[in-house]
Protein backbone atom coordinates (compact mmCIF):
# COMPACT_ATOMS: atom_id res chain seq x y z
CA UNK A 1 0.00 0.00 0.00
CA UNK A 2 2.00 3.88 -0.82
CA UNK A 3 1.43 5.96 1.60
CA UNK A 4 1.27 9.70 0.85
CA UNK A 5 4.33 11.92 1.80
CA UNK A 6 6.29 14.54 0.21
CA UNK A 7 8.67 13.39 -2.31
CA UNK A 8 10.83 16.57 -2.94
CA UNK A 9 11.42 20.14 -2.34
CA UNK A 10 13.78 22.77 -3.04
CA UNK A 11 13.47 25.80 -5.35
CA UNK A 12 12.77 26.08 -8.94
CA UNK A 13 16.01 26.67 -11.04
CA UNK A 14 15.81 28.77 -14.29
CA UNK A 15 16.93 26.36 -16.49
CA UNK A 16 14.62 23.61 -16.52
CA UNK A 17 16.02 20.74 -14.40
CA UNK A 18 14.14 17.71 -12.82
CA UNK A 19 12.32 18.68 -9.67
CA UNK A 20 11.69 14.91 -8.46
CA UNK A 21 12.62 11.47 -10.23
CA UNK A 22 11.15 8.38 -9.47
CA UNK A 23 13.84 5.44 -7.89
CA UNK A 24 14.31 2.58 -9.99
CA UNK A 25 12.15 -0.30 -9.74
CA UNK A 26 9.50 2.18 -8.26
CA UNK A 27 6.05 3.87 -9.74
CA UNK A 28 5.70 7.86 -8.44
CA UNK A 29 1.89 9.22 -8.50
CA UNK A 30 2.09 12.86 -7.88
CA UNK A 31 -0.81 14.39 -6.51
CA UNK A 32 -0.30 17.88 -5.32
CA UNK A 33 2.18 20.33 -6.38
CA UNK A 34 3.09 23.86 -3.89
CA UNK A 35 4.62 26.65 -5.77
CA UNK A 36 5.57 29.70 -3.60
CA UNK A 37 6.57 33.12 -4.77
CA UNK A 38 9.46 34.15 -2.20
CA UNK A 39 10.16 37.48 -3.99
CA UNK A 40 9.47 41.11 -3.66
CA UNK A 41 8.42 40.91 -7.53
CA UNK A 42 5.80 39.19 -9.61
CA UNK A 43 7.45 35.52 -10.66
CA UNK A 44 6.49 32.79 -13.14
CA UNK A 45 7.50 29.05 -13.13
CA UNK A 46 6.63 26.34 -14.89
CA UNK A 47 6.27 22.22 -15.12
CA UNK A 48 6.83 19.40 -17.57
CA UNK A 49 5.83 15.89 -16.94
CA UNK A 50 9.17 14.02 -18.20
CA UNK A 51 10.67 16.14 -20.46
CA UNK A 52 11.33 19.69 -21.08
CA UNK A 53 9.87 20.38 -24.56
CA UNK A 54 7.21 22.66 -25.50
CA UNK A 55 5.01 19.57 -25.69
CA UNK A 56 6.08 18.44 -21.96
CA UNK A 57 4.80 21.33 -20.08
CA UNK A 58 1.99 20.77 -17.76
CA UNK A 59 1.96 23.81 -15.96
CA UNK A 60 2.83 27.84 -16.59
CA UNK A 61 2.35 29.97 -13.75
CA UNK A 62 2.18 33.74 -12.61
CA UNK A 63 2.76 34.27 -8.98
CA UNK A 64 2.49 37.72 -6.98
CA UNK A 65 4.50 38.28 -3.93
CA UNK A 66 4.38 36.13 -1.46
CA UNK A 67 1.86 34.27 -2.92
CA UNK A 68 1.67 30.47 -2.89
CA UNK A 69 -0.11 28.48 -5.77
CA UNK A 70 -1.57 24.67 -4.79
CA UNK A 71 -1.48 22.68 -8.48
CA UNK A 72 -3.47 19.85 -7.23
CA UNK A 73 -3.93 17.03 -9.87
CA UNK A 74 -7.44 14.86 -9.49
CA UNK A 75 -6.49 11.80 -10.91
CA UNK A 76 -2.61 11.34 -9.85
CA UNK A 77 0.18 12.08 -12.33
CA UNK A 78 1.67 8.42 -12.96
CA UNK A 79 5.56 8.46 -13.21
CA UNK A 80 7.37 4.88 -14.06
CA UNK A 81 10.64 4.12 -12.53
CA UNK A 82 13.17 7.25 -13.54
CA UNK A 83 10.93 9.51 -15.59
CA UNK A 84 11.05 13.04 -13.82
CA UNK A 85 8.66 15.86 -13.07
CA UNK A 86 10.35 19.19 -14.04
CA UNK A 87 10.66 22.51 -13.85
CA UNK A 88 12.02 26.17 -13.60
CA UNK A 89 11.18 30.00 -12.86
CA UNK A 90 12.51 33.21 -14.24
CA UNK A 91 14.39 34.00 -11.06
CA UNK A 92 16.61 31.52 -9.64
CA UNK A 93 16.04 30.74 -6.00
CA UNK A 94 12.87 32.65 -5.68
CA UNK A 95 9.92 30.02 -5.98
CA UNK A 96 10.18 27.28 -3.40
CA UNK A 97 8.27 23.97 -4.91
CA UNK A 98 7.15 21.16 -2.79
CA UNK A 99 5.82 17.95 -4.51
CA UNK A 100 3.20 15.19 -2.82
CA UNK A 101 2.22 11.93 -3.86
CA UNK A 102 3.20 8.64 -2.96
CA UNK A 103 5.80 5.62 -4.53
CA UNK A 104 4.92 1.66 -4.45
Amino acid sequence: MATHKMLASGQLPTTTAALYTVPSATTGMVKTVLLHNTDTSARSAELFYNGSAAADKILKVSLDPDETFEYSVGHLLPLAATETLQGKADAATKVNYHIFGAEE
